[in-house]
C-alpha cells in the first residue's frame, strides 16, 4: 500500500498535480513515519509549489533520519540560492548540518512509527532557557547538565528545521520532543515561550540577558563575523541578514526581553532572570529550580 501511494504521488507530482501530490506523501509519511525519502519527496511537490519554507523543513527531516541523504542537502542549497543567501553562506550551513548530523534528537515517533499525541499538557516540569542568542545560554547548557537534567542539545539540521517549522506555526515537532527531556535553551524556544508555558504548565523560565545593550551587540557582531553562515541565521532569527543596524538589533533585544517580563508578571515564581556577568550563579539559579548547589565553578562558556 506504501509503494502504491509513492507511486501515486510521484505520477501526481509529474503531472503538476501538487495539492493531491502533496496530500498523498502526506498519507504515506503517516503510515510510515521512518522512511525519510518521503520527507524528500514531499519537501520536492512543496517547492514546485513555491512553499520553499515547508519545503526545507521537510528535507531537514529527511536528514535526521539519514545523515548521508545528499539529494536533500543539494535540494536544500537550491533552496537557499532561490533564497537569495550568498554560495559562501550555503557552503557552511551545510557544512554544520553534515558535521552535527546525529539521530540522537530525531522524534520517537519517526523511530518506531508509533506517533506521540503532541496536543496533550505535560505535567513534568520542563526548564526553559528563553534568552537571546549570546546571553550566555550555552553557560546555562552546561548548567542544566550539571544539574542532571537530561538536555536537548544543539545540531544544526534539528534547529535549522524546527525555526522553520515555528515560524510556519507548526509545532507537532517542538511539541513532540518535550516528552523525552527535560531542559532546553537556545532557538526556537525564545520565541515561543508563551505556548510553550501554556504546554507545560508546571515549568520554569529562564531569561538570560547581559549586562547591557551593548555589551550583546558587540557579542553578536563577533558572532557574525566569526561564522559565514550567520547571515541565513541572523535573517529566520531576528528578520536582518546583516548586522550593520545597531538599532534594529536594540529594538529587538530590548522588546523580547520587555515582552517576556510583562507575560510572566501574571506567574512570577515561573521565570527567573540570569545575568552571569553581574555575578548571578549557582545559588540564584539553584534556588529557582530547587536543586541542591553543586560543588564545582559556574562554567563559563563561549564568553565574547
Amino acid at each position: 500500500m506504501k509503494g502504491d501511494l509513492i507511486k501515486k504521488a510521484n505520477k501526481l507530482k509529474r503531472e503538476g498535480k501538487l495539492n493531491e501530490a502533496i496530500a498523498t506523501y502526506q498519507q504515506a509519511i503517516n503510515i510510515n513515519p521512518c522512511f525519510a525519502w518521503y520527507y524528500q519527496e514531499l519537501g520536492d511537490a512543496l517547492a514546485k509549489k513555491g512553499n520553499l519554507d515547508e519545503a526545507i523543513a521537510q528535507y531537514c527531516i529527511s536528514l535526521e533520519l539519514k545523515p548521508d541523504l545528499n539529494d536533500s542537502y543539494k535540494n536544500l542549497r537550491k533552496l537557499l540560492q532561490v533564497q537569495n543567501y550568498s554560495p559562501l553562506s550555503i557552503a557552511n550551513l551545510v557544512s554544520r548540518m553534515k558535521e552535527s548530523s546525529c539521530q540522537n534528537n530525531i522524534l520517537p515517533s519517526r523511530k518506531t512509527g508509533m506517533a506521540s499525541n503532541s496536543s496533550l499538557k505535560l505535567k513534568e516540569t520542563k526548564v526553559f532557557g528563553i534568552g537571546l542568542g549570546k546571553t550566555g545560554t550555552t553557560t546555562l547548557e552546561v548548567c542544566f547538565k550539571i544539574l542532571g537534567y537530561k538536555n536537548f542539545s544543539w545540531h544544526t539540521v534539528n534547529r535549522y528545521k524546527l525555526v522553520k517549522q515555528v515560524k510556519l506555526n507548526d509545532f507537532t515537532d517542538v511539541f513532540s520532543l518535550l516528552e523525552n527531556h527535560q531542559s532546553f535553551r537556545d532557538y526556537p524556544f525564545p520565541f515561543i515561550y508563551k505556548e510553550l508555558n501554556q504546554k507545560c504548565p508546571n515549568s520554569k523560565f529562564i531569561l538570560t540577558v547581559r549586562k547591557d545593550f551593548k555589551t550583546w551587540f558587540r557579542s553578536l557582531v563577533n558572532h557574525y563575523n566569526k561564522r559565514m553562515e550567520m547571515e541565513i541565521w541572523y535573517d529566520i532569527l531576528y528578520g536582518n541578514k546583516y548586522v550593520d543596524d545597531e538599532n534594529y538589533y536594540r529594538n529587538f533585544y530590548e522588546n523580547h526581553n520587555q515582552l517576556v517580563i510583562d507575560y510572566f508578571s501574571a506567574w512570577q515564581d515561573k521565570l527567573i532572570i540570569i545575568c552571569w556577568e553581574n555575578g548571578d550563579g549557582w545559588d540564584k539559579l539553584c534556588q529557582f529550580l530547587n536543586k541542591d548547589v553543586p560543588n564545582v565553578p559556574l562554567p563559563h562558556r563561549n564568553k565574547t
